[in-house]
């Protein structure tokens, strides 16, 4: 189909894929006062085959968004094992937006229009 995205599978490391999410988007957060965090469970193997740069299209698009339109706070990227067998691990990638204070509105405006996108891209696979 013509909505159809390839999937461009390769090897990389989930670890370093972490580490610079955490750089750059630690960094953004700083910059607008928030607090950035990214997780890796332990237990996820380091190197996996997977599109990284569709992963990395996601969450930045989310991870952006939840930067944007969180005044106060912080925000989280965890990445948990969701499952795994002998040859696959599907690993989860979560991201929260904790704000202490703010307008709603506007958060869930982002919140929503991240979770299209995502959705989108996804489902376009």
């Amino acid at each position: 189909e013509s909505n159809q995205m390839l999937v461009n599978e390769s090897l990389f490391s989930i670890s370093s894929f972490v580490e610079k999410m955490d750089l750059v988007f630690g960094e953004n957060a700083s910059k607008e006062g928030l607090v950035f965090e990214a997780s890796l469970a332990s237990e996820i193997p380091d190197f996996l085959i997977g599109d990284v740069g569709k992963i990395n299209q996601i969450l930045t698009n989310l991870l952006g968004n939840a930067l944007k339109f969180t005044s106060e706070g912080s925000v989280r990227l965890s990445c948990e094992l969701e499952e795994r067998n002998e040859d696959l691990c599907w690993v989860k990638f979560q991201v929260v937006d904790v704000a202490c204070e703010g307008d709603e509105d506007d958060q869930d405006k982002g919140s929503g229009r991240a979770q299209r996108v995502a959705k989108r891209l996804v489902e376009q696979t």
